[in-house]
């Protein structure tokens, strides 16, 4: 099974886009976008607006909802004493240059973990910018890895487990089959175990069964899956649900976050329709 895993992956088509929806909304320097991330903004564009008419669903909204309510957990979360953030698979996402420019304690050390031709792009982009902080690394990493240097166990290995730490992922448990990623969060709930406070957040999308345009937002993730040629299986049916599943994972503490309830602190654009994935805080 090992032998079979890959290490090497391009820039994923939906990787392309939301990293162009950053830099639209200033987000991310202009060197994170790409020419293809650009046309499928821009040829997706009809298709957002009528969603967005018709039933108050609009992807780039849910994007930047998703994107800056994690930004200020992550903030919060500098504030309560973290000093170690991993954000695995970071793609094209410029939530390091942001954290490491709004705060200046030098006992943050923020790593950004990829797979090698994800780390080599973004080594590229921010040698262009003239990005350079001592606090900040990149480095390889592979989740479906569970030893070797790639493994998420070697890479939290390496860091010092006195101190608070807080691992990140965005745009990324919904890649995989629940069996795959609730594996994945078993090893990440034990690795995280050893620190003297580890912690992890990411966003999930679950079945919404009970949304009120359920039956179109299948559809339109039939139609995601087509157009990326990437299976997108939503996990779970409630808040609930994903709790019970962190927990039982070996998380001790597990709070499902609902965005709509961020969306005026923020400052971010609010749909008439209940937003469909949640942010999750889960304590090792």
């Amino acid at each position: 099974m090992e032998s079979k895993i890959k290490d090497q992956s391009p820039v994923s088509l939906t990787g392309h886009f939301t990293g162009y929806v950053w830099c639209k909304n200033q987000l991310s320097p202009s060197s994170f976008s790409s020419l293809l991330g650009k046309a499928m903004y821009y040829g997706t564009r009809p298709i957002d607006w009528v969603s967005k008419v018709s039933i108050g669903l609009n992807l780039e909204t849910m994007l930047l909802q998703r994107h800056c309510l994690i930004d200020e957990l992550v903030n919060q979360a500098i504030d309560d004493g973290v000093t170690q953030i991993i954000e695995i698979a970071s793609g094209l996402s410029s939530r390091g240059i942001r954290v490491l420019q709004n705060h200046h304690n030098e006992d943050i050390k923020y790593i950004e973990a990829d797979l090698p031709d994800m780390v080599a792009w973004k080594n590229k982009r921010l040698k262009k910018e003239g990005f350079s902080d001592k606090r900040h690394q990149l480095t390889e990493c592979n989740i479906l890895r569970n030893e070797g240097e790639l493994s998420i166990e070697h890479l939290l290995s390496t860091l010092d487990k006195t101190k608070k730490t807080l691992v990140i992922s965005e745009g990324l448990v919904n890649y995989f089959p629940l069996d795959v990623i609730e594996t994945f969060w078993t090893r990440l709930a034990y690795a995280l175990s050893s620190f003297k406070e580890g912690q992890y957040l990411f966003e999930i999308w679950p079945k919404a069964s009970d949304h009120p345009f359920a039956p179109m937002i299948y559809g339109t993730q039939k139609l995601i899956e087509f157009i990326t040629r990437q299976t997108v299986p939503l996990h779970y049916t409630s808040n609930q649900q994903i709790k019970a599943g962190l927990e039982g994972c070996g998380f001790s503490l597990a709070t499902v976050i609902d965005p709509d309830k961020f969306t005026e602190s923020l400052k971010v654009p609010k749909m008439e329709t209940p937003t469909l994935f949640r942010i999750v805080q889960a304590q090792a």
